[in-house]
Formats: C-alpha cells, sequence, structure tokens
C-alpha cells in the first residue's frame, strides 16, 4: 500500500462546519468532540448550556436513518427522556434530522432541553456523521431559546 496522507483522497478530511454561538458562550475541546460551545455565565461549578459538535466515520452508505437509530439508543437509555419534537429539514441542499426532548428532573417537570441536529455527508470513500448536540436548563430565562438559536445556525461548509 505504501504510504497513507490525511487528507487525501484515500482519507479525506473531516467536514468542516460552522455555529453561530451566542456572545457569552466560549469554545472548549474535549475528547471525542471535534469542539463544543459553551455558556460562560453563572457561577463556577454550575450547570452550563452547550453545544458538543462531533462526526463519525463509517464506510459509505451511512444515512440518517442509523443516525436516528443511534439516537434512539442513546435516549432508549435514559427513562427521564421525553420526545418534544422529530424532524427532518431541507438546509442549504442538505436533508438534516432534528429532534427536541425534555429531560424530567427528580420532581417529573422538565429540567433541561437535549437537541440533536445531524446529517450526512458523503466524499466518495467514507461517510461522516455530522451531529450538533445541545442541552440547555429549562427553568432559565432564554437558555432554550439561545440553544435552539445556535442549533439552528449550524451548517457545514464545503471548502
Amino acid at each position: 500500500m505504501g504510504a497513507v496522507s490525511y487528507p487525501s483522497p484515500a482519507v479525506p478530511a473531516l467536514p468542516s462546519v460552522t455555529l453561530d454561538a451566542p456572545e457569552s458562550w466560549s469554545v472548549e475541546f474535549s475528547s471525542p468532540s471535534i469542539f463544543s460551545v459553551v455558556d460562560t455565565t453563572g457561577p463556577e461549578g454550575a450547570y452550563r448550556s452547550n453545544v458538543v459538535v462531533s462526526v463519525t466515520r463509517e464506510a459509505t452508505g451511512m444515512t440518517l436513518d442509523d443516525a436516528a437509530r443511534a439516537i434512539d439508543g442513546y435516549v432508549a437509555q435514559r427513562p427521564a427522556f421525553v420526545a418534544v419534537s422529530d424532524d427532518r429539514v431541507e438546509r442549504a441542499g442538505s436533508t438534516w434530522l432534528r429532534r427536541e426532548y425534555d429531560v424530567l428532573g427528580p420532581s417529573g417537570a422538565p429540567d433541561l432541553r437535549f437537541v440533536v441536529l445531524a446529517t450526512i455527508v458523503e466524499n466518495g470513500v467514507c461517510s461522516d456523521q455530522v451531529r450538533f448536540t445541545g442541552t440547555a436548563r429549562s427553568g432559565t430565562p432564554g437558555a432554550v431559546e439561545l440553544l435552539t438559536a445556535a442549533i439552528d445556525s449550524a451548517k457545514v461548509v464545503q471548502l
């Protein structure tokens, strides 16, 4: 086989993404995400709204149904998650899966909002699932609205 380089035609670069985060949020890095944006307001150690950006690479042929099954598996292990919406939306020539869940707290009332936006990018030799996953505290005024605005701004950028 010889030398293999990244990026190259045999091993394409990961998709480029963009996200409009609120001014009070900052970029953080943690494995296995590409990056996260996190609300920096509030006391140290308190819950912070966030969006995690990740890419999962597999052989060609990955579909949004595969992405949905992965999300279903995650949610099935968390009985406090209650579905709010499940949509497929067309954006900039791509189909995206968009799901929202309320996460119930100990009292049974919504404590967090969990939002997932995913799409598949095919590049000929492999498929990349690009996923934006975010949470915000339901009881914090404006937090869910800031989260959904950030998630809904997400794009895959063709370079």
